[in-house]
């Protein structure tokens, strides 16, 4: 039987290792895209059959796999969380969080050192203005606040899946103690 994770989570937090740790697995297969992260759930056209999404973005794959995608801006989007859920109503999430001071600011560092931001630090955190940004980008690379109001997009996840399906990850304690990582593949 086909099984789909989908890990989520607040960006610069963990969920890059995560994904790469977990992909290890002789039986996770991952998408078969150049770029890392799909968001294919964030296109709001998108109307597919689990069997549709399988095949656009892992491509081949035997019936006991494990089919890990990652795209952490669908922790942002209630509507690509609910695409998620009527495509793929057995899907498993990873939602992956860090310290939300922590993640501000390697969220900025990130988009400083990616030409991204030209703000220094204590403008671009205490700012109440976003500046403009490259429509491209999924979601605003300046929510450096924002982005760790975790409750918000908690909400809306357990909104939309079942709790026993939300698997929840504090990335300090999956660096500091195996058993997180361990307790989580034993469950999915």
């Amino acid at each position: 039987m086909v099984k789909n994770l989908i890990i989520i989570g607040g960006q610069r937090c963990g969920s890059t290792m995560l994904f790469a740790n977990i992909a290890r697995h002789s039986n996770v297969v991952t998408p078969n895209y150049t770029r890392e992260e799909p968001k294919y759930f964030l296109n709001p056209n998108i109307k597919c059959s689990a069997s549709q999404y399988r095949e656009r973005i892992f491509g081949e794959y035997s019936q006991n796999s494990v089919l890990l995608e990652k795209s952490t801006s669908y922790y942002e989007s209630p509507s690509a969380l609910r695409r998620i859920n009527e495509t793929l109503p057995d899907c498993e999430i990873i939602l992956i969080l860090r310290d939300p001071i922590i993640r501000a600011i390697s969220n900025y560092h990130f988009s400083f050192d990616n030409g991204i931001e030209h703000r220094p630090l204590r403008e671009a955190i205490t700012s109440l203005e976003s500046p403009n940004y490259n429509p491209k980008i999924s979601v605003s690379p300046f929510a450096y606040k924002e982005r760790g109001l975790y409750a918000q997009y908690l909400e809306s996840v357990y909104e939309i899946f079942e709790e026993e399906k939300v698997n929840i990850i504090i990335f300090e304690e999956l660096i500091s103690c195996f058993n997180v990582f361990q307790d989580l593949t034993d469950k999915l």
